[in-house]
């Protein structure tokens, strides 16, 4: 049957290895997207779903010949809107005008809900903006167009649209607050995802919203600060009906925070061991939540990988971007997903607004450490301050140099400020360092400030020393000392 609603994750639609790399972020299931279509579905409405990241489509024609054949005249088009790939939403749209040239065309998503007074401005194509969660607002949205004496634009919250040449921005709409609520999302509407290695990989979200005040994150702004989830009930329910179709299939549960309501953990583990069903999943979670208790309980229940925001390698940008830990509580933390046989992966963030060439060259030296030492995995990113984060809002404040509004480079790898603190050359320095040089060198050190660190350097071969001592190792549990493919 042909949808009445058409849901797009775009990309860009032509192959190069900034593309491939964009691809390689993007390479899961569009979970928002998902809601959003088992939301309307609920409802009566058929939707389909393209994912450009993942249909291999390689031309502008195959889109638009994939378009048509999803559906010949949908009522709405949606888009998921994210920054580095807006670029790419802007000629996605104008091709959808092509072949839907009455639908409505809608945009969602972090992007949108923070620009879209530039959206709108600047792209006469998109008829509506959605802020923040979507499921409501685009179903109401859905039934204004279906029955326009029955609810008026203006009395849709969360919608943002044009009226009389001017941007009509509608109040605010209330977070989802009993999130088991929503349907299950529609998996089969997609592509199932793939690990590095070719691996099939389920993603779940049980959660949303986040108490942090990280000064470079949006999820506060996006999401709210309240941190609402699915039932432990809920979760093993959709990780085990999956899991009876896909036995061989490993499971990543995409939340910034999964470990830190301790009652629902608790009680999803325990579903986990009566189910007698082997489940070996992987998630995120913030440093402090990874105490020895907790830790030995995933571990017993299939956890074979903590992803953690690390961010840097110095406890003074530690406190001053909001992180609320120490590099002591990071070295705990990997030492006890260590000591369990959990698998440390970690993300360092290099460029915050209080770095400095000292504070980048302890945080190569500490994301180094982990990698080079076989301890974990490590990535380092560069600092970007996206729509939506105080880093962003307050730039001036913070002693920001933007140095570009191009979207396309706020890809988390490209430098696009500057501070007092630091240049673009001496981070694009550190970067290639710990990419390449420390790769075909080892005995290569980053020489930014002069500095020895001869203190953080002992701190971390106490550690060493530590974890040495451990058993049992990842050998013995079966696990191989190499990425998971669970990249976040």
């Amino acid at each position: 049957m042909p949808a009445d609603v058409v849901l797009i994750n775009p990309a860009a639609l032509q192959t190069s290895l900034r593309e491939e790399a964009v691809r390689e972020r993007y390479r899961y299931a569009p979970l928002g997207l998902l809601s959003i279509a088992g939301h309307l579905m609920a409802h009566g409405l058929e939707v389909a779903v393209v994912d450009i990241f993942r249909e291999n489509i390689a031309s502008k024609r195959q889109f638009l010949d994939l378009l048509v054949e999803s559906s010949r005249a949908p009522l709405v088009v949606g888009i998921a809107s994210y920054t580095e790939t807006y670029p790419d939403t802007v000629r996605v749209v104008s091709a959808i005008r092509e072949v839907f040239p009455n639908a409505k065309i809608v945009l969602g998503g972090p992007h949108a809900t923070f620009c879209f007074d530039e959206i709108l401005a600047m792209c006469p194509e998109v008829d509506f903006v959605v802020r923040s969660e979507g499921e409501s607002t685009l179903l109401e949205l859905i039934e204004h167009l279906k029955y326009p004496d029955g609810i008026g634009l203006d009395a849709i919250p969360g919608l943002v649209y044009r009226e009389g040449g001017l941007i009509r921005v509608n109040a605010a709409r209330g977070l989802i607050t009993v999130m088991d609520s929503l349907p299950l999302p529609p998996d089969h509407l997609v592509p199932e995802s793939h690990g590095p290695p070719g691996d099939r990989i389920f993603i779940v979200m049980t959660s949303r919203g986040c108490p942090g005040k990280c000064v470079f994150c949006a999820s506060r702004a996006l999401s709210g600060s309240r941190y609402r989830t699915h039932s432990a009930e809920r979760i093993f329910s959709e990780i085990y009906g999956h899991h009876g179709d896909v036995p061989a299939m490993s499971v990543g549960i995409m939340d910034d925070t999964f470990l830190v309501d301790k009652r629902r953990l608790r009680r999803f583990c325990s579903f986990v061991r009566e189910s007698g069903v082997d489940i070996v999943w992987s998630c995120k979670s913030r440093v402090d939540t990874l105490d020895e208790e907790t830790v030995a309980l995933i571990s017993g229940c299939g956890c074979r990988s903590v992803h953690v925001g690390a961010e840097s390698g110095d406890d003074d940008v530690l406190r001053r971007i909001g992180k609320g830990v120490s590099v002591v509580q990071i070295l705990d933390a990997v030492y006890t997903l260590r000591k369990y046989g959990v698998r440390p992966e970690c993300s360092f963030i290099i460029g915050h607004h209080c770095d400095t060439p000292e504070s980048i060259e302890r945080t190569v030296i500490v994301a180094r450490w982990i990698r080079d030492s076989g301890v974990g995995v490590s990535i380092i990113g560069i600092c970007t301050p996206l729509p939506g984060t105080p880093l962003l809002n307050e730039r001036d404040e913070f002693g920001l140099r933007i140095l570009t509004r191009n979207w396309r480079d706020y890809d988390l790898n490209t430098v696009v400020f500057e501070t007092e603190g630091f240049t673009a050359e001496e981070l694009k320095q550190a970067q290639y360092h710990y990419d390449v040089e420390s790769v075909s060198d080892p005995d290569s050190r980053l020489c930014l400030s002069g500095r020895s660190h001869r203190q953080l350097a002992r701190l971390l071969a106490r550690y060493e020393q530590r974890i040495a001592a451990l058993e049992p190792t990842y050998a013995e549990r079966g696990i191989d000392d190499q990425e998971s493919g669970f990249r976040h």
